[in-house]
């Protein structure tokens, strides 16, 4: 199978989007969890 560079490109792109999207949902459950339990 010939590489192709934009296939490895939206592969790249889609794994720093499923890190980002993870982290920012980790983010913001830490942030609703610090204002639930600091009242």
């Amino acid at each position: 199978m010939p590489k192709n560079p934009q296939n490895g490109l939206q592969k790249a792109i889609g794994a720093s989007y499923s890190v980002l999207g993870s982290l920012a949902l980790f983010g913001i459950g830490g942030y609703w969890l610090d204002k639930q339990g600091g009242g």
